[in-house]
């Protein structure tokens, strides 16, 4: 039940940082400049 909360605030906090016009998307940014991580492959 505790994560519930935890996850309702957190949900919560971030609808509420992303609905302010003056505040830049920060914990947005990293999410989508992440690269896709290319998995090494094994020459067979």
């Amino acid at each position: 039940m505790k994560r519930i909360l935890v996850a309702l605030a957190a949900y919560a906090f971030y609808r509420w940082w992303n609905s302010e016009p003056e505040q830049p998307a920060v914990p947005s940014a990293p999410l989508k400049q992440t690269p896709p991580r290319r998995k090494p492959v094994n020459p067979s």
